[in-house]
């Protein structure tokens, strides 16, 4: 029997379990598993080294086949300089047939990072993290268009609220982070309910409040809780919200835009500890190259992704409502100048042939 990783129909753990007995039994039976490399995790690597740490007593034979040696000129010479610069590992498991460790931390230059941290004068008093980028506000300034993020917690995670805006144009146009709340669920805690879990009726009464202080044009929070959360703001009469979807393209593009940005210099992020550690204590895995590269980002073991997810949707969005809908918008003006232009010109045309009549 064969087992191919291109099935994503039930995991290789479980074909495995189901299919061994059957094979077992018969004489000459063999079963040929193949797949590219995920990293040193998972059934497949765990049945290769198994097979490799046996040597030459397992009844198992491994074969490692890069591409150049299967496929041979399907990748040009110049490709692979390319790929092998961009990312080592990767190309070592994708093209390589290795398995290397794809796990590493996501701010891969915390000193890139910090270009956009500004730092904070003094921490707030209300250790319920009110913060700002240049420094705390309570109330966001009438002529400016905010917009809001939430990453909704429930029992185990805390709940995070950030608020910022669009400062600039052009070149000089960057994202400003100004407010982050974060509430944590637990016994005698704000927000918490007698068994434990975080209110969503509070969740919506502080969002309330935060349209009161901000005039927030759009806010966006996650899938995860989000059908409590939206009948409560539909109670409120808030109808300018909306919800992402908790898929993994969504995750890729939300952290990809934040790393681009970051590294671009285009954030003013609030320079609170709490806040700068929950990104430095994230780590990402990186599958594919160059233009198909897609990054999964988690927090690393026993820390929180909270307020990173807050923030980095809330960078999302405002890119989404500000720079796209600027871009789209411009490219639209020049269309209509130039038809402009030709319309002009056609009158003028006409004009002069009527004047020569």
């Amino acid at each position: 029997h064969m087992m191919d990783s291109s099935s994503k129909k039930a995991s290789a753990d479980s074909v495995y379990k189901a299919l061994e007995p059957s094979v077992s039994t018969f004489p000459d039976g063999k079963m040929i598993m193949i797949s590219t490399p995920n990293g040193p995790q998972g059934f497949f690597h765990s049945i290769y080294t198994l097979a490799e740490d046996e040597g030459s007593e397992s009844d198992k034979l491994t074969i490692t086949a890069p591409t150049w040696e299967i496929n041979p000129g399907r990748v040009s010479d110049s490709k692979y300089r390319a790929n092998w610069k961009l990312d080592k590992n990767s190309f070592r498991q994708e093209y390589g047939a290795e398995f290397t460790s794809t796990v590493r931390d996501y701010i891969e230059d915390p000193d890139l990072f910090f270009k956009n941290v500004h730092p904070i004068p003094s921490e707030p008093e209300d250790d319920r993290c009110m913060l700002s980028s240049r420094e705390p506000i309570s109330k966001g300034h009438p002529n400016i268009n905010y917009y809001f993020s939430a990453d909704l917690g429930f029992k185990k995670d805390s709940t995070c609220f950030a608020v910022g805006h669009a400062e600039g144009a052009g070149e000089d146009r960057k994202i400003v982070v100004d407010y982050v709340a974060e509430y944590e669920p637990g016994p005698d805690k704000e927000w918490t309910l007698e068994h434990g879990v975080i209110s969503f009726e509070a969740m919506a009464n502080e969002t309330v409040d935060l349209t009161e202080r901000f005039k927030i044009s759009k806010g966006a929070y996650d899938q995860h809780h989000g059908a409590a959360y939206s009948e409560q703001l539909l109670n409120n009469t808030i109808t300018n919200f909306v919800e992402l979807p908790a898929s993994d393209k969504m995750h890729n593009d939300i952290y990809q835009l934040f790393r681009r940005l970051y590294q671009e210099e285009r954030l003013i992020i609030p320079g609170y500890d709490w806040v700068i550690n929950n990104f430095l204590n994230l780590e990402m895995i990186k599958k594919g190259i160059g233009d198909k590269e897609k990054i999964k980002v988690f927090a690393r073991r026993g820390k929180h992704d909270d307020v990173a997810d807050a923030i980095t949707r809330l960078v999302y969005l405002i890119y989404k409502e500000v720079y796209l809908r600027e871009s789209v918008g411009s490219k639209t003006k020049q269309i209509n100048k130039s038809h402009n232009h030709r319309v002009i010109m056609d009158l003028r045309h006409n004009q002069n042939t009527v004047r020569k009549s």
